[in-house]
């Protein structure tokens, strides 16, 4: 009576771990240890009991690890066609998984088990010829940039006009031993005029905006983006005393002792500027205040638009299913996504131009939007990395549009 009730309470956990858990779920950890334990005492005390020795549930067992590897490339295929797995599809796909699982169990893994191979033979045909096939494929695949062309003539085009961008996507510069490295400095080398580039990730997406402006203007550009910190002197990045705050508070105080010693012409900010609690960005007029005493001329490099949407995934649907285009990735310019924080941002920055009119202010959206919608692409190609940023392509493109319309703020 003790071993049923042992195997019976053992199996509920285990039933029970596979409905509650899910993503959120800490793991490994205690509740792996739950897990572990489960199966364990089920293993232990379970021979004879009616419940595991059921005919249908030792053909599950059999066939499980079939399942487990036969349900990755449906959820794969899934992913790539950008359908969410819901639990109502679920239900729709576990008994296809498990059929597919039954007829590769079936006719793959019994009647491999019949063929008898040397160690050499094993070794040849399940190590030697896949990693030779595979080093082949990624050769070809490097040499001819990804093979773009499988998804026709609009993917290698988007290819051709995104790929110059490709090597400086992400600004890769980094301090080595008090110096920076020469991926942080663009712009007119030669220049006396200086422009100091500081922020977040958002920093590291305004490179080419930055640099058109700079090669243009004629003006030296030493630039670092550091992830996920509000470059404000003064502000908490997180938790104090966590490994970001740390970190970004040295960021902050290395940047702003290479400014004051520099003295640049100008300092730009670029920051995700709603990642941040509102209170800490409200520094921001402080900070200001501070270069323009300095004989610094600010420069706020505002944010691009966000509907909360991946756009590049959304953006490339259409090629994955050889469909047209048909703007399905505009974002609304006043869409609800963020808007209490978009609004205060505005205000601040609002109050900032109007207090300091020495601040250049550089609102990317006047020419991203109109006055309904924002792009998602520019002329046939995307400009979204992922929800928030954006690629090389768009940020020197948008930098031209905005020279165009606005002239270059700093020949101001």
């Amino acid at each position: 009576m003790i071993r049923k009730s042992i195997v019976a309470v053992a199996c509920l956990m285990l039933i029970g771990a596979a409905l509650i858990f899910d993503t959120r779920t800490p793991f490994p950890g205690t509740y792996a240890l739950l897990v572990c334990v489960a199966t364990a005492a089920a293993v232990l005390w379970g021979e004879g009991s009616p419940w595991l020795e059921a005919k249908g549930l030792v053909h599950l067992g059999r066939i499980s690890y079939s399942a487990y590897l036969w349900h990755w490339p449906v959820v794969a295929f899934l992913t790539y066609l950008q359908i969410a797995l819901s639990p109502q599809l679920g239900i729709v796909l576990l008994p296809l998984v498990l059929l597919v699982a039954h007829l590769s169990y079936r006719w793959i893994e019994k009647p491999g088990r019949q063929i008898q191979l040397s160690l050499w033979k094993l070794f040849l045909v399940f190590v030697a010829i896949p990693a030779i096939l595979t080093t082949v494929f990624f050769k070809i695949a490097n040499h001819y940039d990804g093979l773009f062309d499988r998804f026709g003539k609009e993917s290698v085009y988007i290819h051709e006009m995104t790929s110059p961008y490709l090597d400086n996507q992400k600004l890769g510069c980094r301090r080595t031993k008090g110096t920076w490295t020469d991926e942080c400095n663009f712009g007119e080398s030669d220049s006396k005029n200086f422009l100091y580039l500081i922020g977040d990730s958002h920093a590291g997406h305004y490179r080419w905006f930055t640099e058109q402006l700079a090669t243009q203007a004629k003006v030296r550009v030493k630039a670092f983006a550091h992830g996920e910190c509000l470059m404000i002197i003064g502000a908490t990045n997180g938790i104090v005393g966590t490994e970001r705050d740390i970190r970004c508070r040295k960021a902050i105080q290395a940047d702003f002792k290479e400014i004051s010693a520099t003295r640049p012409k100008f300092v730009a900010i670029g920051q995700r500027w709603t990642g941040y609690p509102f209170e800490e960005v409200k520094r921001l007029p402080t900070l200001i205040e501070n270069l323009i005493a300095s004989e610094i001329t600010p420069i706020i490099l505002g944010p691009v638009a966000e509907d909360g949407r991946n756009l590049k995934d959304c953006f490339y649907h259409h090629i994955k299913l050889r469909t047209p285009y048909t703007g399905e990735c505009t974002i609304s310019k006043n869409n609800s996504y963020n808007l209490d924080k978009k609004t205060r941002i505005a205000g601040l920055f609002a109050e900032i131009r109007k207090k300091y009119p020495k601040v250049i202010v550089i609102d990317v959206q006047n020419v991203q939007c109109d006055r309904e919608y924002c792009a998602a692409e520019i002329d046939g190609v995307p400009i979204y990395e992922d929800t928030h940023h954006i690629n090389g392509y768009g940020s020197n493109t948008l930098a031209k549009r905005y020279i165009d319309r606005f002239g270059n703020p700093l020949l101001h």
